[in-house]
């Protein structure tokens, strides 16, 4: 949540209600008593401090029941962060300042790492999501990588295939984004094309579905050629058939590919890939540019262009890490809180003398 003006309400009302608890605290703790934990004061800041906790903790259940319309989702977030903040200072009232037991003890420190952690998990959030617009202009869902992985590495080998030859490589992994692509680029136009576009690319494909035997169509009676005029047979002469111009070290770029770009493009690469590293890919992808002919440039220039996304997408799930990440600490030591807080309550009605009376 980005705290803007919005949050001028709550941050008034906390004020307010700190201000109230403080004095409140200083005009009790001066008593020829003192301030304590088993004193009516004491135990009004405790069931206050409490409450604050629960509606602070009650935002997991608000998210999920999203039909739950007691409230927006805005509101319940925005008492999440104040109110889960000066229950602190409610508490600390409940308890006059002092550590207390064992079991206290392991409740302040588990409502220390709630508090930081929560108060980091605001900071990445202020900061994270503009990071993210910045550094990663190709934004997509997390849930996604896997098939814009699997898809620009099926991409990659099509091109590679159609200037090297065929790829030495399971066609079985490349089925399921091979047949999105084709889906999506609309190159299936009969059940047979997905098996020729595969075989084209992979030595190995195997056969996707045995094609029915259909009888074999008569072949229409071949005609008696006749004399070709003298035109004509000039004409075939005289016109040589252009020999293809072969691309010479195709090898060299399969090679380049299958070790360097297409791990890196797999959805299992690591962030710190040489290809990651923006500079360290340019120096790569400019030796091989002066290694390899002028035919081949197109091909580099498209492999690097899915390169560059897949580093985005690293740099995607690593920013997607720090936002969410802290939620892993702060979740569980929010539930072991409340378990203290039940063993802080009975202990402390079957323990603490109690020193005030309804009488």
């Amino acid at each position: 949540m980005i705290l803007d003006r919005s949050h001028r309400q709550w941050l008034l009302v906390t004020g307010i209600l700190f201000g109230l608890g403080a004095v409140s605290y200083a005009w009790y703790a001066s008593g020829p008593a003192g301030a304590s934990g088993g004193s009516l004061p004491g135990l009004m800041f405790g069931i206050v401090g409490t409450a604050m906790m629960i509606f602070a903790g009650l935002l997991s259940a608000r998210r999920q029941v999203p039909t739950w319309r007691i409230g927006s989702a805005q509101f319940w977030l925005k008492g999440h962060i104040w109110l889960g903040l000066l229950s602190v200072a409610f508490i600390l009232f409940h308890s006059g300042f002092r550590w207390g037991g064992p079991v206290e003890i392991g409740l302040w420190l588990a409502t220390a790492v709630i508090i930081l952690s929560g108060i980091v998990g605001l900071a990445f959030q202020q900061v994270l999501p503009r990071l993210l617009t910045t550094r990663v202009p190709r934004e997509t869902f997390i849930d996604q990588l896997p098939y814009l992985c699997a898809s620009m590495q099926f991409l990659a080998d099509k091109i590679v295939s159609e200037s090297s030859g065929k790829l030495d490589i399971n066609a079985e992994a490349a089925l399921g984004a091979a047949e999105d692509v084709a889906r999506q680029r609309k190159w299936l136009k009969r059940e047979s094309d997905l098996q020729k576009i595969v075989s084209a690319i992979y030595e190995n494909a195997s056969q996707l579905r045995p094609e029915e035997s259909a009888p074999a169509k008569p072949k229409p009676a071949a005609k008696t050629p006749g004399k070709p005029s003298a035109l004509l047979a000039a004409q075939v002469v005289s016109e040589p058939v252009a020999a293809p111009r072969a691309v010479i070290r195709t090898e060299e770029l399969k090679s380049f590919y299958l070790k360097t770009v297409r791990p890196f493009l797999a959805i299992s690469s690591r962030g710190d890939s040489p290809l990651a590293q923006s500079d360290r890919r340019r120096a790569a992808f400019g030796q091989m540019r002066v290694d390899l002919p002028s035919e081949l440039q197109d091909v580099l220039e498209q492999l690097e262009q899915f390169c560059d996304e897949r580093s985005q997408l690293h740099r995607l799930r690593t920013i997607h890490r720090w936002l969410h990440g802290w939620l892993f600490l702060h979740v569980p030591v929010s539930a072991s809180l409340l378990v203290l807080f039940i063993v802080h309550v009975v202990i402390s009605l079957r323990v603490v003398p109690w020193e005030w009376s309804w009488e």
